[in-house]
């Protein structure tokens, strides 16, 4: 992709962000994955201009998949 397309990218992405916080009626939202992991100078840049809700990078890069599905099926096995 190129500069601009990313651009765009970032825009959606930073609005989609702002959106969800406000279905879910959260101040605070935590993003990884893959592209994520890729992306981190791009995707910090978009967030730096957030207060509200406050979004930060998960430290497990791409095995936040995983640490979901771990969770997701701890949390099913309870019941």
């Amino acid at each position: 992709m190129n500069d601009n397309e990313w651009d765009e990218v970032m825009t959606d992405f930073k609005d989609s962000l702002f959106e969800l916080s406000k279905q879910l009626e959260t101040d605070t939202i935590v993003i990884g994955g893959g592209i994520v992991s890729n992306q981190k100078q791009k995707i910090s840049k978009i967030l730096n201009g957030f207060t509200i809700p406050k979004v930060f990078i998960s430290e497990l890069d791409d095995s936040v998949g995983v640490y979901g599905a771990i969770s997701l099926i701890r949390i099913k096995s309870k019941k």
